[in-house]
């Protein structure tokens, strides 16, 4: 088994399968817990082509707007298309669109905590600015897989994100998680 020693204590941290520990501090540390037998951390990065593929066979009729069923990813896995988003755009040519995207994703993710905490009452009044929010954040993922493409660079991660506004609501709070944790 390949894996690495947290700097804190006993915890086990598994590799991304090269060696190093989770760059994600704390990330692996409660999965591992319930799931000893894992050898690397199951929030890296996955080929776009993978997760594209994935996508296709989730979102099979799934509309831009709430559908009757709505899909809701689990966090691991929008964890996980998270990573790979940040992965895939990062060097990209449009890299102010990216820039565009990172601040709309925080912007919505912190929306979207000062709702949940927020009084009932008060939250109607919340309500419109987290709706224009999404709206932002969903063309931001849209306009920069649009500019992403014309410079012939590889847009699968659009494609596995899929048109489902909560599943895309799931993957900016991770985003915005994601960069939080990197700042340290």
């Amino acid at each position: 088994m390949n894996r690495a020693l947290a700097p804190t204590g006993g915890h086990r941290r598994p590799t991304h399968g090269v060696g190093r520990p989770c760059m994600v501090q704390g990330c692996c540390a409660p999965i591992i817990a319930l799931s000893p037998e894992l050898s690397e951390c199951p929030l890296r990065p996955v080929p776009v082509s993978v997760v594209a593929q994935q996508a296709r066979a989730r979102n099979a009729g799934v509309t831009t707007r709430r559908s009757p069923e709505p899909h809701r990813t689990c966090r691991m896995e929008s964890a996980q298309l998270a990573q790979t988003i940040l992965a895939a755009t990062r060097g990209t040519a449009c890299a102010e669109l990216r820039l565009d995207l990172l601040e709309a994703a925080v912007r919505y993710a912190r929306l979207r905590a000062e709702w949940a905490i927020a009084p009932v009452e008060r939250r109607g009044a919340l309500d419109p600015a987290r709706s224009r929010a999404h709206d932002v954040l969903i063309d931001a993922f849209n306009i920069l897989s649009r500019g992403m493409k014309r410079h012939g660079e590889d847009t699968g991660w659009r494609e596995a994100l899929g048109n489902e506004r909560g599943a895309i609501g799931d993957v900016a709070c991770q985003i915005q998680c994601l960069l939080a944790l990197s700042a340290r």
